[in-house]
């Protein structure tokens, strides 16, 4: 377009130059004639001045005189004429160069317009071949792209082949390792919440409904709930790969992906669904040592005949029941350091508006409603009504304001104790019945000598007359790999930067509780009897630790006697790092539940350096460890059994029978007055 439009308007001017160079052409010829007149004129004019001079000479003859001045008009006249004709030669001259200037204007515009036309058309050939040549590159492209999509459909179908040529009972070990790893690392809350969500995935990945197959295939790890019930928790990573997930993204972000051949394979395979019900296990079995934890109870029925304060009988959810409220607090409690903190918050909190104040779970073919606020369970089928109680923190009982049993209401009555309830239990095991292999086996010599010693040396000296202390057994706990490893990796660690070496250690708790320790690791829960005086973690004792009024962990209170009358202790190997001093909180209780400071790893309540600069553990009663740690570094070795015999307990124990009588018999007077 524009190099038309150039040549459009040169066409013009070179019409426009052609037209005034013929005018001025024509006012030429016409001044080359007048020329010729100019010169006649001026030679007559020339004439009649000198014949003017002529006559203007004295003559004697008037008449003359007059033609003279005659003469003398008519030159003046034609010199007059003859100057007018010089000025307008002149103007013509003038105009004759200005037109001759313009034409060579004209030219020369004429010749530039013309080089801007040829440039023009130059850049336009060459833009056309840029063209020519970007088309070239993208046919290329597209042929690339092509070859591209062929190569990674190969793939896919060489991925496909694999993974359908993977056998399910070689995935389903690694699935297994990666879940007992996940066990073994975290808290019994975080393996609970990470194996539901979990759960909750390989479901919906065997599903027959597409949508939520095709939903559960991409995981956003950046969503809130996903980062609070699974990235919290230690090794949840392994269990996504194992389960046949990748991540894409950054490490705070991105999302968990399964490719479609891995996904078909695998579903062909069942293995999904082997995932779902190994993880629906798992977790039952969790939120069953979760809801010992609640000591959950419920209102029985009504005795007759008894005291008004006999009328209610407590007893213990069943475990289905336990599991599914466990369960329902776990998903919808507010976050806590624990089940029992949890399920008090929502119960304090049952009341607002915003709160929840029901749980609504089913236990076979029966729904059942629990009501936060009046702590009652109601049977969707029949109705029937009755109270419910639980273990809260510290071990204290929460209970309803209002006893309902049914349709007949009773004043409020206190249940058990957790101490109660704990040491009830443990007194009807035997230790034959729990302390059973693979998870546990005799000590062989080497450890049974050294367990002994330890025991012996912590409990202190004593006056066999009164006080005798008979080690009964000492079975060798063996744990998982996986918490194994954990735990020589954090001694490893914690030696290189420290310098320190582990150190060994007694924990007291019920038969039951430390069997559930050694297979299943340390829980953090505040029902624990002492932990909130020196901070939440777990409380040992470490050998030597100043006798038996020092040593902690062989209390009654701690280590409950089972149906033989023996405690048990278990003995573990504690990487201590560095300690430091913590603060006695008193009743009160203490809030720190980690180290002060990045210098420190545990703490003591009486801490004391040698002169060599290491710390002398036989000065501590307690040697606390941290729940964010407690499980990489304590290592359970083995469980002592032992049995302390005392005169004045006995003579105690008699006392006491004595006493019940009495106050049976005293009730029995109450009622009939």
């Amino acid at each position: 377009r524009d190099l038309g439009a150039d040549r459009h308007s040169l066409c013009t001017m070179g019409t426009r130059a052609r037209k005034a160079a013929s005018a001025a052409l024509r006012r030429l010829r016409r001044a080359e004639e007048l020329q010729l007149d100019y010169d006649d004129i001026d030679s007559l004019a020339q004439q009649a001045l000198a014949g003017f001079g002529a006559l203007n000479a004295p003559s004697e003859v008037d008449g003359w005189r007059w033609w003279a001045q005659l003469l003398g008009t008519a030159a003046v006249i034609l010199a007059s004429w003859s100057a007018w004709l010089y000025y307008t030669k002149g103007q013509l001259a003038d105009l004759q160069e200005k037109q001759l200037h313009d034409v060579d204007v004209a030219v020369a515009k004429a010749d530039r317009l013309q080089i801007r036309a040829t440039l023009a058309e130059k850049d336009a050939r060459a833009k056309s071949s840029e063209v020519c040549v970007l088309q070239a590159a993208l046919a290329e492209s597209k042929q690339a792209l092509a070859a591209t999509k062929v190569a990674q459909d190969r793939a896919e179908s060489e991925l496909a082949a694999l993974a359908a040529a993977e056998s399910h009972t070689a995935l389903q070990p690694a699935f297994d390792d990666a879940m007992a790893e996940a066990d073994a690392r975290n808290t019994t809350v975080l393996a609970a919440k990470l194996f539901d969500t979990l759960a909750i995935y390989a479901r919906d990945l065997s599903s027959s409904d597409k949508k939520a197959a095709a939903r559960a295939r991409t995981i956003n790890a950046g969503n809130a709930a996903f980062q609070r019930r699974v990235r919290d928790a230690h090794a949840h990573y392994h269990v996504l790969e194992a389960l046949g997930y990748q991540h894409v993204g950054g490490d705070t972000g991105g999302s968990w992906t399964m490719m479609a051949p891995v996904f078909e394979a695998r579903r062909g395979a069942n293995f999904f669904s082997y995932c779902a019900a190994r993880l629906g296990e798992r977790c039952a079995s969790i939120c069953g040592k979760l809801a010992e934890e609640l000591g959950l109870q419920f209102c029985d029925g009504l005795r007759q005949g008894l005291n008004p304060r006999d009328f209610v009988v407590w007893a213990d959810f069943d475990s289905a029941t336990a599991g599914a409220i466990t369960m329902q607090v776990l998903k919808k409690g507010p976050p806590a350091g624990n089940i029992n903190a949890s399920l008090e918050k929502m119960m304090r909190h049952a009341q607002s508006s915003h709160a929840i104040s029901k749980l609504q779970y089913k236990v076979g073919s029966e729904t059942y409603t629990l009501d936060l606020s009046r702590l009652t369970q109601r049977n969707g089928q029949t109705g029937f009504l009755r109270s419910v109680s639980f273990f809260g923190q510290g071990g204290r009982a929460v209970e309803p304001y209002q006893i309902v049993c049914g349709t007949t209401l009773l004043p409020p009555l206190r249940g058990p104790t957790r101490n109660d309830a704990v040491a009830e239990q443990t007194a009807r095991l035997h230790a034959s019945d729990v302390l059973q292999p693979p998870l546990f086996t005799p000590a062989g010599l080497e450890m049974d000598a050294q367990a002994r010693a330890a025991l012996i040396s912590s409990l202190g000296s004593r006056d066999e007359r009164f006080e005798t202390v008979t080690v009964v057994a000492v079975h060798e706990v063996n744990p998982a790999p996986e918490r194994r490893s954990a735990f020589c990796s954090a001694a490893a660690q914690l030696k290189a930067r420290r310098g320190t070496s582990t150190q060994h250690a007694f924990h007291g708790s019920s038969l039951g509780a430390l069997a559930s320790i050694a297979r299943d690791g340390f829980v953090s829960t505040n029902t624990v009897r002492n932990a909130a005086q020196f901070g939440k973690g777990i409380y040992l004792s470490p050998v030597g630790s100043g006798g038996r009024a020092g040593m902690m962990a062989a209390s009654p209170q701690y280590a409950s006697r089972d149906a033989d009358r023996v405690q048990h202790v278990l003995f573990c190997e504690v990487a201590t790092g560095e300690p430091e001093q913590v603060r006695d909180g008193g009743c009160a209780g203490s809030d720190q539940d980690k180290p002060s400071s990045e210098h420190v790893d545990t703490g003591v309540d009486t801490l004391v350096k040698r002169t060599d600069g290491t710390v002398d553990y036989t000065k501590a009663v307690r040697l606390v460890v941290w729940t964010n740690k407690m499980n990489e570094f304590i290592l359970p070795v083995a469980v002592v059994s032992f049995r302390i015999d005392s005169a004045f307990e006995e003579e105690d124990d008699d006392g006491d029978e004595e006493t019940e009588t009495e106050e049976e018999e005293g009730e029995d007077g109450d009622l009939y007055d």
